[in-house]
């Protein structure tokens, strides 16, 4: 019987019952390909683990994709540490602050901004709610 392995892109080291380190390291695509699999994973680690290290090095990208990695860190039941160790910008920034606490690196970079649309798409009301989030 072949045996099932798993394929963890994420994931950079986990223990089970241990403390176990998943990497935030590229930006947000719109189709939602990155946070499909990061979340995923995510909520494996949180299965098997006792708390949880995200490192993130990220440009951010999609609001709307970044918010499905915001809510599989909010819902988590076990501990979580964003450790910011290059950039956090744009909607990074934000998945950094779910965590229940965060850590940025002396040299690191840390950057928000208010929400736009590169291709025009959004609309301005759209804009204005992420806005006041």
């Amino acid at each position: 019987m072949k045996q099932k392995t798993l394929d963890l892109k994420y994931v950079a080291d986990f223990s089970v019952g241990g403390i176990s380190t998943i990497d935030l390291d590229c930006g947000l695509d719109n189709e939602g390909v990155v946070s499909r699999a990061f979340v995923k994973e995510f909520k494996y680690l949180s299965s098997v683990s006792s708390e949880i290290i995200i490192n993130i090095n990220s440009s951010g990208g999609s609001v709307l994709t970044g918010l499905n990695i915001v809510t599989a860190i909010l819902d988590c039941k076990i501990p979580t540490t964003s450790r910011i160790t290059g950039v956090a910008a744009s909607m990074a920034s934000i998945i950094a602050l779910a965590a229940d606490k965060t850590i940025i690196l002396d040299y690191a970079l840390y950057m928000v901004h208010n929400p736009f649309s590169l291709t025009g798409e959004a609309q301005d009301d759209q804009l204005e709610a992420f806005a006041g989030m």
